[in-house]
């Protein structure tokens, strides 16, 4: 609903909007139009082309050097701010910088990385302020601490959302699509290229590792299972594999009709041999949630770690765990 004003000069009730008010007074109060229209007003801002009070704002102050000086607005700004110089990239190229609603920027577009006068250039892997960044062991011990923090309470929103299925189910459709796109394939090859290269001691450690499971059968064209999505049948969902063994026993459990997914909700907290707060998920659990599987190849000091708090929590939750061993 509109508020309504009486107006000043007669007793008409007005829609309180400045149109409203402005045309009632122009149709039936004329003299007082005129002389609001004849007002001096008194201007604070001035010319600096002819040096005279204009206008009031930099519209109005704008409008009057294009119509009486035949200017426009940067030229203005150039010849009063910069001193008739139009000004140059920051970069150091000599390129002339564009004019920009609001003003000139410091660059010309792309050149914001280039050049001696910008406080970034030359810094970067261990040198930048944000690529170089490394996360101390008292920075990562302070964000274990926070999470586990957050996960102890109950009552946090962000704990029922994602330990929901439908949250993690989003998230595996999700990380799916983005790991495919063609982009991010580019990008992990760049990232990839550019880390053996600042790393060629674990490229060798990596390759020796390589030339000994080819040897053995269980990487290469050879091998016969591999890391994948495999549609699991008790779920009609697929699954993502993380290991040729996995594979192997979700096959295994198929022949002999155990319904098992990869899909839960069990995040078991853990110390690694290093005394960091981890989280582990246990490889499978059966359909009825009474057994949970962990599949191996080969065991690790990290391994037998999860596996006692794989054990605790089993005793706590009614749950039997068998680790299943291939090789």
């Amino acid at each position: 609903m509109v508020n309504k004003i009486k107006c000043d000069y007669c007793d008409a009730m007005l829609n309180n909007a400045p149109r409203s008010i402005g045309s009632h007074i122009g149709f039936h109060h004329k003299e007082v139009a005129r002389a609001l229209y004849d007002k001096a007003i008194d201007f604070t801002m001035k010319c600096l082309e002819c040096g005279e009070l204009v206008a009031n704002s930099n519209n109005v102050l704008a409008r009057h050097v294009r119509k009486v000086h035949g200017i426009d607005w940067p030229q203005y700004e150039v010849n009063h701010t910069y001193g008739g110089m139009w000004p140059k990239c920051s970069c150091g190229c000599g390129g002339v910088l564009s004019w920009k609603k609001g003003g000139f920027t410091s660059f010309i577009d792309g050149h914001s990385t280039r050049g001696e006068n910008n406080p970034m250039y030359g810094k970067k892997g261990v040198d930048s302020p944000n690529s170089g960044k490394r996360r101390t062991n008292e920075m990562k011990a302070r964000y274990s601490s926070a999470a586990k923090t957050r996960w102890s309470n109950p009552d946090d929103s962000r704990r029922e959302i994602m330990t929901s299925a439908a949250y993690r189910e989003n998230m595996r459709k999700i990380s799916k699509e983005v790991s495919q796109r063609p982009e991010v394939i580019a990008k992990k090859s760049t990232w990839s290229t550019k880390w053996w290269e600042e790393n060629p001691e674990m490229r060798r450690v990596w390759s020796d590792r390589a030339i000994d499971l080819l040897e053995q059968g269980k990487i290469g064209p050879q091998a016969p299972y591999k890391a994948e999505w495999k549609l699991n049948p008790f779920t009609g969902k697929e699954e993502y594999m993380h290991s040729s063994w996995e594979t192997r026993f979700l096959d295994e459990c198929i022949e002999r009709d155990m319904p098992v997914t990869k899909q839960h909700s069990i995040r078991i907290p853990y110390f690694d041999p290093n005394g960091l707060e981890r989280v582990y998920i246990p490889d499978f659990l059966t359909l009825d949630g009474k057994t949970v599987y962990e599949i191996k190849g080969y065991e690790t000091d990290n391994d037998r770690e999860k596996w006692r708090a794989l054990m605790a929590w089993c005793l706590e939750n009614d749950t039997r765990y068998e680790v299943v061993r291939f090789s």
